[in-house]
């Protein structure tokens, strides 16, 4: 009869089972870092433009409407501030959400409905802003790679 001892099976299994849970909190942890990169992106204003300066109507940004010299409709939700992000984390995958809570928000940035005139003033769509942070979140999980590797070695 053949035999074969393999030994540290028992630590070999425990380590591969830690390294696991490792890699899921680093994943979700890049996957928080990306989302911020992103809403950093979509945060960053496009310069004024003539919607933004007198005669009225024009925009005050972080007010409103400025419908006469002496009226603003202050309607402004600060579009800026209202980024929100959220993490699902499932045993198949991390996936980011990224929302902004004003209701204008899909006219702006939005995928579908970024109407064409802010677009014409530098509005970018959410996707455009991604795939300008790509490299930046491409980066961060190749981190993660890197520091699960170093995990499993010791």
């Amino acid at each position: 009869m053949i035999t074969v001892d393999i030994q540290g099976a028992t630590e070999l299994a425990l380590k591969m089972q830690n390294s696991v849970a490792f890699m899921r909190r680093e994943t979700i942890s890049a996957m928080q870092d990306s989302n911020e990169i992103v809403v950093q992106g979509a945060s960053i204003y496009p310069p004024e433009t003539e919607a933004n300066f007198p005669p009225p109507p024009f925009y005050i940004r972080g007010v409103g409407t400025q419908i006469s010299d002496t009226l603003n409709l202050n309607e402004s939700e600060q579009l800026g501030t209202r980024w929100v992000t959220d993490i699902n984390a499932t045993n198949k995958g991390v996936i980011g959400e990224i929302d902004n809570t004003a209701s204008y928000a899909p006219f702006v940035h939005g995928r579908q409905g970024q109407k064409a005139y802010h677009a014409g003033r530098g509005w970018r769509k959410v996707t455009a802003i991604v795939k300008q942070s790509r490299s930046r979140i491409l980066d961060r999980f190749n981190l993660v790679a890197l520091r699960v590797a170093a995990f499993i070695q010791h």
